[in-house]
């Protein structure tokens, strides 16, 4: 999320992860998921910073039968989740991290001529990009998904 209040956001070159957190806290908290009863909070911040769409499919391949779309030519902040407590209500309100889950958030490009590039972190792997297909179920069986469109004015 760092990489989305950088590029977004602020034109600073040599915003580092810290500064960025400590430029505003409450909206770093939410994009690092600290409150687990919120687990989709990196996708709302996303969506709060910069606008766009966000839809979310529960459990992909089993009751979703495919990951939300990408839209061809933007950028799409991803945020998946395996294990959540999906609550009682179907839809994400109520939805809760437990121990056990385990949840990522990235960037993702869909090209006009089909490649999806990946443009991810982790502190255990670091700075990585890939490239890849969007298609079936993008290698999301049993996750559930977030997918924010961001805007046009992004790309």
């Amino acid at each position: 999320m760092a990489v989305v209040l950088r590029a977004w956001v602020d034109a600073e070159p040599a915003l580092t992860v810290e500064a960025a957190a400590r430029r505003d806290r409450a909206w770093w908290a939410r994009s690092q998921v600290y409150d687990r009863a919120s687990p989709w909070s990196s996708a709302y911040a996303a969506l709060d910073l910069a606008g766009g769409q966000l839809e979310i499919a529960k459990a992909v391949g089993r009751v979703a039968r495919r990951p939300p779309r990408l839209t061809v030519g933007r950028w799409h902040v991803i945020q998946r989740w395996r294990g959540l407590d999906d609550g009682a209500d179907p839809g994400p309100g109520d939805d809760s991290v437990v121990p056990g889950a385990s949840g990522h958030t990235y960037l993702a490009h869909l090209a006009l001529d089909g490649p999806v590039t990946i443009v991810q972190s982790s502190v255990s792997l670091g700075y990585r990009v890939s490239t890849g297909a969007w298609v079936g179920t993008a290698g999301l069986d049993g996750y559930d998904v977030a997918v924010v469109t961001l805007p046009e004015c992004y790309q």
